[in-house]
């Protein structure tokens, strides 16, 4: 199959394992710094367990929403260096 839009840019798949790494890295330092807050020890302590793990899966899901338009920014921007 020809690819209409050319070979993607050199470079690129490693681009994108690395801003996969550091998405990662991101979210799980943004739960940590979150679960370690006063806020969320006082406000969620009365709620159940299936409610925090339907809450973190929600806050989860939406940051992985975001991450592809993320991605898509950075390989512009990193296309249009090149």
């Amino acid at each position: 199959m020809v690819s209409l839009c050319g070979s993607p840019p050199a470079g690129f798949f490693e681009l994108i394992g690395v801003s996969l790494i550091i998405a990662v890295i991101f979210l799980g330092f943004t739960h940590y710094k979150a679960y370690k807050t006063d806020y969320y020890n006082e406000e969620y302590v009365y709620f159940s367990d299936g409610k925090k793990v339907l809450l973190y899966l929600l806050f989860l899901a939406l940051n992985l929403c975001v991450l592809p338009l993320l991605l898509l920014l950075v390989v512009s921007l990193y296309a249009g260096l090149n």
